[in-house]
């Protein structure tokens, strides 16, 4: 009889060992987590840049196809060859920040 005492007390000695175990990880866990990584500015424009881009070809892409018009395969500039569609959405995307704040405005 005995030793069953000893060895529930062994059980419960060893789950309250593993509980505050489990509480060190997460709080642990919680600390790494609380310090994010923040993007520069720099990436997360480029971010933006490559996404505005890709909705923009996507878009072109999908008038043409809708509006069956004749794309050439390539376009070669300054030696290097593109897509007409997609070197046309690479510099809309470029200028586009610059028509930016004429759309919208302050109140």
């Amino acid at each position: 009889m005995d030793w069953y005492l000893l060895a529930l007390a062994g059980a419960g000695l060893l789950v309250l060992v593993s509980l505050l175990q489990r509480v060190r990880h997460i709080r642990m866990a919680r600390e790494q987590q609380a310090v994010e990584p923040v993007a520069s500015p720099v990436a997360e424009a480029v971010k933006q840049l490559v996404g505005v881009a890709g909705g923009v070809y996507v878009a072109l892409v999908s008038l043409a196809a809708f509006l069956r018009l004749p794309v050439q395969e390539t376009v070669q500039v300054f030696g290097l060859t593109f897509d007409p569609l997609a070197l046309a959405a690479l510099i809309i995307a470029i200028v586009q920040p610059f028509f930016l704040p004429w759309g919208r405005r302050q109140p």
